[in-house]
């Protein structure tokens, strides 16, 4: 496996269908602005044509967690 952080994100994109056992559910869609033509988007969870507030203060608070070493 090779991970690559280079383009200065934290995190990791993955698919939640390849993860294996129990997995967290959704909380939200982010970026659904790039869904292909004529696809709808589930109404299960909230969707954002880009990224929610919510989203970005749990990045915010997860970076400072690790400048903090915790």
């Amino acid at each position: 496996m090779f991970l690559n952080f280079d383009d200065g994100k934290h995190w990791v994109d993955l698919y939640r269908s390849r993860c294996e056992g129990d997995v967290s559910p959704v909380q939200m869609r982010i970026c659904t602005k790039f869904k292909p033509d004529g696809r709808t988007i589930p109404t299960d969870v909230p969707h954002y044509s880009r990224y929610a507030m919510s989203f970005l203060l749990k990045l915010v608070l997860a970076k400072a967690a690790m400048l903090l070493h915790r």
